[in-house]
């Protein structure tokens, strides 16, 4: 289409905002004012804003289910397969679709999609979107993408690759982005997606956040890449700032390349059986929750293959507490789950899972004066709790207790229970509840030294 042509259809729209309520009168504009140069095919208006309001609009409306296929047909359009069709500045405020067909390129430049788009069984060369708004769902369905596709910065509610095959580098950089779903794809290139959802890194200031801020809720599953080449890459190129996840998922895929991921933020991370074949690799990747153990799993052997113990360690401590979830839903309990769970559920307690030796300390000295105290006023004459908490305030405050008491820190030091059990005043019951609290304590503060120590060490424990 010659420049000429262009204008004047630009200032006729622009005057009057042209609505189109059914393809016939849609098709009669495209055979009598567009034609094909340059093999382009050029469909859309112009861009305007409301003076009042500020607010930018477009001079063409579609108000009907828009096949792509049929009114490209109708208009005197056969062959598809090296053309570059170009949308722009156009409303579709009905379906959109494009079924079993061919295109070389298609463009979309300031197009706005308020239903649901489909391509299915589609052979593309090349797809680009460019400042455009997709707010229901666009699917793209048993689809092929020889040269890759490009989106820059668009806003997305939600975009599925399924069943597809995209071949060739792939890139969305700078957009907003609500749902991204790839299901059962083919990979073969590099798929790049950066500055996505961009915030200023909340995570800092105690996980905070605008609630109007968008998450993005992106998913890998069933991905299979033949050739060595395919990276994923999640990341945002600007200082101090993130792409925000809602979740990130990586399901039942080998990848066969790298997922290098930077700068992104994500509320809750799952990864299950999945193979990246050259590493998943990280920097800056904060995340608020681990979905599952597997997942912990997953990221624990990463970080084992770059010789990063002491991330790895971290992993591991959040694998075992997940394990002990997992343990604490599953039906029909057997003796041994229970031990499991106590086992995990102390090991929390004392160190979180000997990554912190402060923790542990103070866990153990606290364990053991509140232990040593019930022993030391063994009064079992009362149940009232006040009243027994008043009777151990009393006795702390003596002289003789605390001579006691760094006494009962000398692990191989056995003479109170010889001399406690040796009283004739106290009663059998007592000496028996006695006894068991003294070793209760002596077995604490032996749990607690190698929690102690391990958390020490952790530096340099390899696992």
């Amino acid at each position: 289409m010659d420049k000429k042509n262009i204008n004047n259809i630009d200032d006729m729209l622009a005057k009057n905002q042209c609505i189109y309520d059914n393809e016939i009168d849609f098709i009669e504009l495209m055979k009598i004012n567009f034609n094909e140069k340059e093999n382009k095919i050029i469909i859309g208006g112009t861009l305007y804003r409301n003076k009042e309001t500020g607010e930018i609009s477009y001079s063409v409306v579609i108000n009907f289910d828009f096949n792509l296929k049929s009114i490209l047909t109708q208009s005197g359009y056969k062959d598809l397969t090296d053309k570059e069709i170009i949308f722009h500045c156009i409303i579709f405020n009905k379906q959109f679709r494009a079924n079993n067909t061919d295109f070389y390129s298609i463009s979309f430049l300031n197009v706005n999609f308020n239903e649901e788009v489909k391509f299915f069984m589609v052979l593309f060369n090349r797809v680009y979107f460019e400042a455009s708004r997709i707010m229901n769902e666009f699917t793209f369905l048993y689809c092929t993408i020889d040269n890759g596709i490009e989106i820059q910065g668009s806003t997305i509610n939600k975009l599925v690759f399924d069943t597809s095959t995209l071949y060739s580098d792939s890139v969305i950089l700078s957009s907003t982005i609500k749902y991204l779903y790839f299901y059962s794809l083919e990979l073969d290139g590099n798929f790049n997606i950066s500055n996505i959802n961009r915030v200023q890194y909340p995570v800092r200031q105690n996980s905070r956040y605008k609630e109007e801020d968008t998450f993005l809720d992106i998913r890998f599953i069933n991905i299979k890449s033949p050739i060595n080449n395919c990276n994923i890459i999640l990341n945002n190129s600007y200082i101090d700032e993130f792409n925000k996840y809602d979740k990130l998922v990586f399901d039942s895929s080998i990848i066969n390349g790298s997922v290098n991921i930077s700068n992104v933020y994500a509320k809750e991370v799952y990864f299950n059986d999945i193979i990246i074949l050259k590493g998943l690799n990280t920097a800056e990747f904060k995340y608020d929750k681990i979905l599952d153990m597997n997942t912990a799993r997953f990221l624990k052997n990463e970080e084992l293959k770059k010789s990063n113990n002491i991330k790895a360690l971290e992993y591991e401590a959040i694998e075992v507490n997940l394990y002990r979830k997992e343990l604490l839903k599953k039906k029909n309990k057997k003796l041994k789950d229970f031990a499991d769970i106590l086992s995990i559920f102390l090991g929390y307690i004392y160190s979180s899972n000997c990554q912190n030796w402060i923790q542990a300390l103070g866990i153990t000295l606290l364990s053991i004066f509140v232990i040593f105290s019930i022993f030391y006023t063994n009064n079992l004459d009362t149940f009232n709790i006040f009243i027994y908490l008043q009777n151990i305030i009393q006795d702390v405050q003596t002289d003789n207790y605390w001579y006691r008491f760094i006494e009962y820190l000398i692990p191989t030091k056995y003479e109170h229970i010889m001399l406690y059990i040796k009283l004739e005043t106290i009663p059998l019951y007592k000496k028996l509840f006695g006894a068991l609290v003294y070793f209760l304590g002596k077995i604490s503060f032996w749990y607690g030294s190698v929690h102690i120590i391990q958390s020490f060490r952790k530096f340099n424990r390899v696992s």
